[in-house]
């Protein structure tokens, strides 16, 4: 879609930025739903395109660059909307849309977080640290995070689609707030004071305005789970409890317009590329790249910001090396990483980005994925800023298939 945009911003001789954003969901009519469910829930996709018009000084470029002895320097610009923290409704039919914890402090005052997800990279550990860190006022290194062990944990549907820190960060964060309640309870008990006044922090629980009373968090475990005489009337023993998240926009149904929503958020991203095409061997050199993105409230923002740019150097790959080819008797002939080539650190230009996050009001803890926010309008972006460099050199090309291959676009400027 982006590449026909840029299409049709030729064909018309319009600003292609002008054109999105005539295209775009209006800031005035979000939250909005489309014709076939998908909502747009928070953040706005137009001004994300118009920060990283800003901050790439888009326009300058398109004024300034041009071709120059045997090189030509182009600058494209691509924008995407991606539904995340999906359910399992669009791909099975199946609801599917909840994910289950549990959090305890064992009888030694120990932290623990469980859940069934298995981490693939993205340091969901850290992020379900930090969550109940921030809780229970201590510090992340100080809790313990269980994953995927099948014989402890709870069910969990997988960190696919982004649901990591938007689904299971929610249900961490439910299940300590519950779990705060009873410690609150027990400890106003034994300190003769309102469950609403406990205050926690550094392992101690004391009243509001007076921090002398006070009792540490391994002598309320030590109660909870040795002493059940001493409990509040109604408190079960033990301080261990398990919660269950599902984003509550997410329809089971479609509505009286036949329209349903799979998914509990809606990210954005816009991306500018710029690039320098050799017009002697068409080789293609990434020179700078932007990228603005909404992906909720960053639990942990040198992590959002590694992705994007992880995320950025897989579409990198898909754009401009890797291709897997076969012989006509179907036999791969690229099978080692010499013939089958990914970018490596010289490939990767300088990389600048910028969170723009609007925290989604449907998710706990407001995060709304980041895993494709890097990843999705790359190859649209370089494709405009390669064929912008071309252009500027007085070479018309339509781009119309990843990836870019220097010889391949050799042949078809010499068959121009």
């Amino acid at each position: 879609m982006e590449r026909l945009i840029e299409r049709v911003a030729d064909e018309l001789s319009m600003d292609p930025v002008r054109l999105r954003d005539i295209n775009m969901v209006r800031n005035d009519e979000i939250p909005f739903m489309s014709v076939g469910g998908t909502l747009i829930e928070s953040g706005s996709p137009a001004d994300t395109m118009r920060n990283v018009v800003e901050d790439s000084r888009f326009y300058d470029l398109r004024s300034s660059l041009g071709a120059y002895k045997n090189k030509a320097v182009g600058v494209g610009l691509a924008v995407n909307t991606e539904t995340t923290v999906p359910s399992l409704m669009f791909q099975t039919g199946i609801w599917g849309g909840t994910e289950h914890v549990s959090v305890a402090i064992t009888p030694g005052g120990e932290i623990v977080v469980k859940s069934g997800a298995v981490s693939m990279g993205t340091n969901i550990a850290t992020a379900l640290a930090q969550i109940a860190a921030s809780e229970f006022g201590v510090n992340p290194d100080e809790i313990l995070v269980v994953l995927g062990d099948t014989d402890s944990t709870p069910f969990s549907t997988g960190l696919w689609g982004s649901r990591g820190c938007a689904m299971i960060g929610s249900a961490v964060q439910n299940a300590c707030k519950i779990l705060k309640d009873k410690i609150a309870k027990i400890a106003a008990w034994y300190l003769e004071a309102n469950p609403a006044d406990i205050i926690m922090e550094n392992h101690s629980v004391y009243v509001r305005g007076h921090p002398e009373r006070k009792i540490s968090l391994r002598e309320v475990s030590r109660i909870a789970y040795n002493e059940k005489s001493s409990l509040p009337e109604g408190v079960e023993p033990g301080l261990e409890v398990s919660a269950v998240f599902e984003a509550p926009n997410i329809s089971r149904k479609p509505d009286e317009k036949g329209r349903i929503n799979v998914s509990g958020a809606t990210t954005n991203a816009a991306h500018v590329a710029v690039v320098e095409v050799d017009l002697e061997t068409f080789q293609i050199r990434l020179l700078s790249y932007y990228i603005c993105h909404d992906s909720g409230l960053l639990i942990n923002p040198a992590v959002v910001e590694n992705q994007v740019i992880g995320g950025l150097a897989q579409s990198i790959g898909a754009t401009l090396y890797e291709h897997q080819l076969y012989s006509g008797d179907g036999i791969p002939l690229a099978s080692t990483f010499a013939d089958y080539l990914i970018p490596d650190s010289t490939s990767i230009p300088t990389v600048h980005v910028k969170h723009s996050g609007a925290p989604s009001p449907y998710i706990l803890v407001g995060a709304k994925g980041v895993g494709e926010s890097g990843t999705i309008a790359a190859p649209a972006a370089i494709a405009n800023a390669v064929e912008d460099a071309l252009k500027r050199a007085g070479i018309s090309l339509r781009l119309v298939k990843t990836p870019i291959y220097p010889h391949e676009l050799w042949g078809e400027s010499k068959s121009i």
